[in-house]
């Protein structure tokens, strides 16, 4: 709706007729909005102008054309309709004329009218006297409307036209002898613009003076129009011609469809497409365009522009997608060979409810896209709406065809697509042979990528059973199947089964798993196998390495009471315990009564668990019935298994620093481990301080026997000297009857080393002497 105009009208004024009350060229009425700002305005850019060459000539008035001119400055929208009326109002001379004047400073009071389409407007004033006219609100323009325009003016012209309004700053000037003539074609053109531009673009027909004046666009009668000025488009209406424009497809193509469709449409088109320019929207010129003639006309988009469209659909507000977004969309959709970007950028669109017409079509499109180009792309898509999306059956139908001609190679693709698209298509049952090939080939691949056993439950369940033929046939086929596709399974955690897939990649994965992941993986698998197949699972745990003595630990709070195993699982376990050279300690016996009360190890380990037993009761005596009770124990301390006395190597020796049983000592030491046989010698060495006979002997036993580490010997070996040497004879005759009391040899053997002690001592002290007092 067109709003309220001020209005001016200036003329040549008799006496006291003009605003200021001066005769001459002045105001003559004003609205009371029109102050001296306007008048300025209308002053300096919107007066009529006389040819004078024409005044010389005295040629009639009717000659003279009306004149339309329009300025934006100092924030005035302003248009002006001139006249030329003869004489003065003193009727002497010529040159009088009269300049009508409408301004506003609120562009909405054009609406959408080009300010060239107020000529011949019933509004203007034609003579002078009276009150200036009220203009608006609702007033009406001229005939100029947008159709008559089209029909009256051509294509190539125009596009020039409208190409160098919009490509530069240059003055364009429009040579014709209808002043209605030039100005449809300027009507034609600021159409063309939007309406904000429009009204930014000045223009004056007919001027006298075309390189001068604030004007974009000038009209000058050819018989006011000398060599062109430098620097400006010319464009002679009478012949068509015009000076060289620099070739603009957007402005080209604007003016074709101006001629050819309907005026109005396309000029809310040129606006749609401007809106389009700003803003969140931002797009460039000639996709706006492209947008904005696929709204209107159904026009397809070059296929450049088809991403940003899409990017128009997806952003725009709801008012703007239900007005355009339809032909938008349709014009779109009738791109040929859509590229796979433009058909996921489409897909992207559509899921979020907007394309719901062609949702279903984009979707299918794209499904095929990715079955023919088998591109390996990450991720599931977003479902499209319940409300258009009923086409799984559809779906189902194109991807079994493509599978069923693939190769496994593109089989193994087209599985990640039907992923992704969520298609319900079974391979094992659709494409039955093509599945079948696609196993064999995926079963000497265990390195596949993307994996497809995360796609397909049943896909998975068949190649296990594929794999578990083979494994079931041979042990080193099995070992090389399950170290290849361990990870591959237990990624999954597969339920516990005496599936030989399963076994044998179970059993692999134990080969090389630190202590920590075996102990869980035992305790898990254990726990969760029924008791029909836990002997099997046990054993497929332990097929490829024998189990440490941690390992039986984790597993044992798994077996239930009366679990059957293989005794030979248990074997280097047994092994070990049974060995004379083994280094044992309380969690070996603790295990290896364990696995007796399980039943799984036999009567020989039975005996050295009871023997273990007795040995971690024994305790230092106290008083005459603890030694006697020991001793008596003790006497048969050298017929238990060395490894258990090296077990219970400190209380052993503890016992047998116990004076009165050195014979036991003599049969019990080789036996404890080094570690306690350093230690009996390094208390012997400090108890021949203040020795006994029983000392005195075991001192003796531990060197003779070299039952100590060479530092540990040589130490003892010191102390002894120094103590036979300095021992009474009463004492050493103690010592003599302890080693009698063990065995003659012994006895003997001590006497010996008693004389050579002492008399390599008497011999070292003799030498001494000489040499200090040679």
């Amino acid at each position: 709706m067109t709003g309220r105009l001020e209005s001016l009208v200036y003329t040549d004024c008799l006496p006291g007729r003009s605003l200021t009350g001066q005769a001459g060229f002045g105001f003559q009425t004003a609205t009371p909005g029109a102050g001296a700002e306007a008048r300025a305005l209308t002053r300096d850019h919107l007066l009529y102008e006389p040819p004078a060459e024409w005044m010389r000539q005295g040629r009639p008035v009717a000659d003279y054309p009306v004149s339309l001119a329009y300025v934006h400055a100092d924030g005035w929208y302003a248009t002006a309709s001139g006249i030329y009326l003869g004489k003065e109002a003193k009727g002497e001379r010529q040159g009088n004329h009269l300049t009508h004047a409408v301004l506003t400073r609120d562009p909405a009071a054009y609406d959408l009218i080009r300010p060239a389409q107020l000529a011949g407007a019933g509004f203007w004033r034609a003579a002078p006297g009276g009150d200036a006219p009220e203009v608006g609100p609702n007033w009406e323009p001229g005939d100029l409307d947008a159709d008559t325009v089209a029909a009256r003016v051509s294509p190539g012209p125009l596009g020039a036209m409208l190409a160098a309004l919009t490509g530069g700053e240059e003055r364009v000037v429009l040579v014709g002898e209808d002043a209605r003539e030039v100005l449809t074609w300027i009507a034609a053109v600021t159409l063309l613009l939007p309406q904000r531009t429009a009204l930014d673009t000045g223009f004056k027909v007919f001027t006298t003076r075309p390189s001068h004046g604030a004007h974009r666009l000038v009209g000058v009668h050819p018989d006011w129009f000398g060599e062109p000025p430098p620097g400006v488009h010319v464009f002679d209406l009478r012949d068509g011609t015009h000076t060289p424009v620099a070739d603009d497809e957007v402005s080209a193509l604007w003016a074709r469809l101006f001629c050819a469709e309907d005026a109005l449409d396309v000029v809310d088109a040129v606006e749609l497409a401007a809106q389009c320019c700003q803003g969140s929207d931002g797009l460039d010129v000639p996709a706006a365009q492209a947008l904005a003639c696929a709204a209107f006309f159904g026009h397809v988009p070059p296929m450049r522009h088809a991403p940003a469209l899409i990017a128009w659909l997806r952003d725009s507000d709801d008012d703007r997608y239900r007005a355009y977004g339809r032909g938008v969309t349709d014009a779109l959709m009738r791109l040929p060979d859509l590229p796979y970007e433009i058909l996921s950028a489409l897909h992207d669109l559509a899921v979020t409810g907007r394309l719901a017409e062609e949702a279903a079509t984009i979707r299918l499109a794209l499904l095929e896209e990715e079955c023919r180009d088998t591109a390996v792309r990450p991720g599931t898509l977003r479902a499209l709406p319940d409300e258009v999306w009923r086409h799984d059956d559809e779906a189902r139908e194109r991807l079994t065809e493509h599978l069923r001609e693939a190769d496994p190679a593109r089989f193994h693709r087209l599985l990640r697509v039907r992923a992704r698209f969520g298609v319900p298509c079974d391979p094992l049952r659709d494409a039955p042979a093509a599945a079948m090939e696609f196993l064999d080939w995926w079963s000497q691949r265990p390195a596949l990528r993307p994996d497809p056993g995360e796609l397909d439950a049943g896909l998975r369940e068949r190649l296990a059973d594929l794999l578990g033929d083979r494994c079931a046939e041979d042990d080193d086929e099995a070992a090389r199947i399950g170290a290849e596709w361990a990870s591959w399974l237990l990624r999954q955690r597969p339920e516990t089964s005496d599936h030989p897939f399963f076994l044998a990649c179970l059993g692999a994965s134990m080969r090389t798993a630190p202590a920590e992941l075996r102990a869980r993986r035992a305790r898990r698998h254990l726990a969760a196998a029924s008791p029909a197949i836990l002997p099997a699972v046990a054993a497929a745990l332990w097929r490829w390495r024998s189990p440490q003595r941690e390992d039986i630990a984790a597993m044992l709070p798994a077996l239930p009471p009366g679990t059957v195993l293989d005794p030979a699982l248990f074997a280097a376990f047994r092994a070990r315990l049974l060995a004379r050279d083994s280094t044992l300690d309380v969690l070996d016996i603790d295990i290896a009564e364990a696995l007796l009360g399980k039943g799984l190890l036999d009567d020989d380990v039975r005996a050295l668990v009871a023997d273990a037993a007795e040995l971690a009761a024994l305790r230092v005596p106290r008083g005459q019935d603890g030694l006697v009770a020991v001793a008596s124990r003790l006497g048969h301390l050298h017929e238990y298994a060395p490894q258990l006395l090296r077990l219970h190597g400190r209380v052993v020796l503890a016992v047998l620093l116990n004076r009165s049983l050195p014979a036991t000592a003599t049969l019990v030491v080789p036996d404890l481990a080094p570690a306690e046989r350093d230690a009996y010698a390094a208390e012997l060495a400090r108890r021949l301080r203040e020795p006994s006979g029983a000392i005195l002997y075991c001192a003796y036993m531990v060197v003779r026997g070299g039952h100590a580490s060479p530092e540990a010997e040589a130490r003892l070996t010191v102390a002894l000297r120094k103590a036979v040497r300095a021992a009474p004879d009463a004492l050493i005759a103690r010592a003599t009857e302890v080693a009698a009391s063990v065995r003659a040899t012994w006895r003997d053997a001590w006497t010996a080393h008693v004389e050579q002690v002492r008399r390599g001592g008497i011999t070292r002290l003799w030498r001494g002497s000489r040499g200090a007092g040679g």
